[in-house]
């Protein structure tokens, strides 16, 4: 079994340890594909690769994050101001692309979107096993916290859950009326009503530089 097999293997049997709600719409599965060609380094054994352009991809699962994590929730600097329910994170992340907080990769409208709550597991997964906290996530090498030694910028965190983002997996059973959330200072999750206000950090497939 190889190491993406092996990787994708553990996320799975993880996730079903810590989502409680076992049934799940729109999960989706852990895409894992290739870096973007733009910061793709085949020797390197970082977790994250800053791609110069606004993004930063990760290179367990080849799926590109928002360098500017907080840019389309934080509002004049409060972070409680600018969040989002549900249905219009889902718009903000589908309409952000190229010459938006930061981004020069060419991305359209439609190329990004929220991550599900399987990518939310896998993006958490090296910070938990370091017990990091604030945010659970790692540096970009993978041997210290992320607080230690910042990649991404701008969080959303703060007064009134400011660290809850929303993943675009809904729960079924509540009339199409809940969706899981997860909090990324220590990696906990749960199911709010997408009616509530948390924050967003869009996600896209690495497709390198966009023509």
């Amino acid at each position: 079994m190889n190491l993406k097999a092996k990787i994708l293997l553990f996320v799975t049997v993880f996730s079903l340890a810590i989502i409680p709600d076992t049934a799940l719409a729109g999960s989706g599965a852990v895409a894992l594909t290739k870096a973007d060609a733009s910061c793709d380094d085949p020797g390197t054994t970082n977790i994250y690769i800053d791609c110069g352009n606004g993004t930063v991809t990760d290179n367990r699962t080849g799926l590109t994050w928002l360098k500017n994590v907080g840019c389309l929730t934080m509002s004049g600097g409060n972070a409680w101001a600018g969040k989002l329910t549900w249905n219009e994170a889902t718009i903000e992340a589908h309409n952000l692309s190229h010459g938006t907080c930061g981004l020069t990769d060419n991305s359209r409208p439609g190329d990004w979107r929220m991550a599900t709550m399987d990518e939310w597991t896998a993006m958490m997964l090296d910070g938990l096993a370091m017990a990091c906290m604030g945010p659970a996530l790692t540096d970009a090498v993978g041997n210290k916290c992320h607080s230690e030694a910042p990649i991404f910028t701008n969080f959303c965190d703060g007064i009134d859950n400011g660290s809850i983002y929303w993943s675009s997996t809904s729960v079924t059973g509540t009339d199409n009326t809940h969706a899981r959330v997860i909090d990324i200072f220590d990696a906990s999750t749960t199911t709010v009503l997408k009616t509530t206000s948390r924050c967003l950090w869009p996600v896209r497939l690495s497709q390198g530089e966009i023509e």
